[in-house]
């Protein structure tokens, strides 16, 4: 993927949508909605899908402004992702607001290289 295309915003999005099936009522959903209003200027009582939507969209811009590479540039490639995915839960993942499935860093992984 290109820089101008590399979706590392998908991550945050994937998280929304695990919170939002599996976990509903999950105080990150909530401060997701807050950042969206606030990131994308949107008014108080906008709602919080609508909010989260908006935070992926100021995510997404902005990844293309700076120029993020994909995860390719770093030598990670399609037949390196199971191990990375087998990997993942680590420290790092201790403090993410829900425990994402394989297919789901799977998906955010290959949507980033």
């Amino acid at each position: 993927a290109s820089s101008a295309d590399w979706p590392g915003w998908s991550s945050p999005m994937a998280s929304a949508r695990a919170l939002s099936d599996r976990e509903p009522g999950h105080p990150a959903l909530g401060r997701y909605a807050t950042l969206g209003r606030v990131l994308a200027d949107l008014p108080a009582d906008t709602s919080d899908p609508v909010a989260r939507e908006a935070l992926v969209q100021v995510l997404r811009e902005t990844v293309t402004a700076v120029g993020g590479p994909g995860l390719a540039t770093f030598g990670l490639d399609a037949a390196g992702i199971p191990a990375v995915v087998a990997g993942s839960r680590g420290s790092s993942m201790r403090t993410h607001p829900i425990a994402l499935t394989d297919a789901e860093l799977t998906g955010i992984l290959a949507a980033s290289l």
